[in-house]
């Protein structure tokens, strides 16, 4: 079983989205239990019924993971933004408005005793090698749970029937769907590492970022390029769009709008910093037109980390994405579920 992939306590990954924890336990009280304690924002299935809990996870997604579709080891570049350009809005269209990226399985967490199938059986046969397990075990099996977390079958195990059981059951599903994201993310990673882009880095874009999250309570982000940021969506599926350029890149923006005939104002605005542009329309594409420079300007506000930077963050923003909130958001998958249990 590969190690976890290291990252700076600062780092933010290229990419992040709701996926399911999967639970298998015979005992019903256990499973409606633990299903009080869940986080609302985390998405899990409960299953009392081993064989069919493994159905469920070895079930075959039409949506491969997105290192296998959207990226491929590109050649060397000047610039990191060129490096992540396969990562585009046109790209990341295939994965927000698709269900199957929530119904991925991160982490599956299975009781040892059941009578259809034991835990560490199920848990040893799932198909996909980057699901993250963990195996719950009383007294009598501690012994063979701990032994198979030694050998690296299983990626953690729980004692059973302690006062804390409920609390690791918890933190280990969040702690292990964010090892799972770094996995999956591995091949990203080392192709970045070609030219890494310094805004997955920097902590004073982590802070501010880690911040948005959390204000706005976006449940979804994507690294974008032209220009370089991020995309985020929420649980009901509004989309917002984070534009970060350093202050090079924004002198690349004054020195656009002065080449194609930017109103004095604009490129003023530019020049000062107090507004950057999201030219989602090219102005060489207007012709004899007037380009509208002015609705293409944001307000953004300056963060001094390893580099100064210039974030502004857009709701709504300009986008050739079909993306339907209901029957594509997070929120639509929890109904999903939740309609699946009363059924």
């Amino acid at each position: 079983m590969s190690e976890p992939l290291e990252q700076p306590a600062t780092a933010i990954p290229p990419y992040s989205h709701p996926t399911t924890v999967v639970f298998v336990d015979d005992n019903d009280l256990f499973l409606h239990t633990l299903d009080l304690r869940m986080p609302t924002e985390m998405a899990h299935q409960c299953y009392h019924n081993p064989r069919h809990a493994l159905e469920r996870v070895n079930q075959p997604l039409a949506l491969r993971p997105i290192p296998e579709r959207c990226f491929s080891t590109p050649a060397k570049s000047l610039h990191w933004n060129d490096t992540i350009i396969r990562f585009d809005l046109g790209l990341i269209e295939q994965e927000i408005s698709n269900m199957e990226r929530f119904r991925r399985t991160s982490v599956v967490i299975a009781d040892f005793a059941m009578p259809a199938m034991d835990g560490l059986s199920l848990l040893t046969s799932i198909n996909d090698p980057s699901v993250k397990t963990v195996l719950m075990s009383g007294a009598g099996d501690e012994k063979l749970a701990l032994e198979a977390f030694n050998e690296g079958v299983i990626d953690r195990y729980i004692p059973k029937n302690r006062s804390t059981t409920l609390d690791m059951v918890v933190d280990y599903a969040q702690e292990l769907q964010r090892e799972y994201f770094f996995d999956q993310q591995r091949a990203i990673q080392e192709s970045l590492s070609l030219n890494p882009p310094d805004l997955l880095q920097d902590p004073a874009v982590f802070q501010h970022f880690s911040a948005l999250r959390k204000r706005h309570r976006f449940v979804e982000h994507y690294l974008v390029g032209d220009p370089p940021g991020f995309m985020f969506v929420t649980a009901k599926g509004l989309v917002h769009r984070l534009i970060l350029l350093s202050d090079s890149e924004v002198s690349q923006q004054v020195a656009y709008a002065t080449f194609n005939g930017a109103p004095a104002d604009v490129v003023e605005a530019l020049s000062m910093r107090t507004h950057i542009g999201f030219f989602s329309e090219l102005a060489e594409n207007y012709g004899d037109e007037l380009y509208p420079w002015r609705d293409f300007l944001y307000p953004p506000i300056r963060l001094d980390g390893n580099r100064t930077w210039w974030a502004a963050l857009i709701s709504n923003p300009p986008t050739e994405i079909d993306f339907r909130a209901v029957e594509s958001s997070f929120d639509a998958y929890l109904d999903e579920i939740d309609a699946a249990i009363r059924r």
